[in-house]
C-alpha cells in the first residue's frame, strides 16, 4: 500500500510503501528541502493504519473497501473547522518545528 505526501513546507509530492514507514518512521521526510515529521507521531499514525488493516482484514471477505483521507478534510476535533485554519494551522507547526531545530 502506498501512502501519497505533499509538503507543506515546499510543495513537493512524494510517495513511501506502508510497510517502510511502519518499520522506519524516521523515513517520513520531504525528499526535496528534507523537512522531517516527528518520528513519534509517525510511528503512532502507522500503529493506527496498522490497526486499521488488521480490520479491514476481517470485512474484506464480505465488502470491497477503498477510502481516501486528506489531511486539510479532517473533521473537528481531528483537524481545523475551516480551510482559513487549516493554512494557519500549517503554517504555525511548519514555524514551531524549524523554532525547535534552530534551538
Amino acid at each position: 500500500m502506498t501512502l501519497e505526501f505533499e509538503c507543506i513546507n515546499c510543495g513537493a509530492d512524494f510517495e513511501l510503501e506502508f510497510t517502510d514507514l511502519l518499520d522506519k518512521p524516521e523515513k517520513l521526510k520531504c525528499p526535496n528541502c528534507d523537512i522531517r515529521a516527528d518520528v513519534h507521531a509517525v510511528e503512532d499514525m502507522m500503529g493506527a493504519l496498522d490497526d486499521v488493516c488488521a480490520n479491514v482484514k476481517h470485512i474484506r471477505r464480505k465488502f470491497r473497501i477503498a477510502f481516501t483521507l486528506e489531511s486539510d478534510d479532517l473533521p473537528p476535533p481531528y483537524g481545523p473547522a475551516d480551510e482559513h485554519d487549516a493554512d494557519n494551522w500549517a503554517n504555525e507547526k511548519i514555524e514551531e518545528e524549524t523554532e525547535e531545530e534552530d534551538e
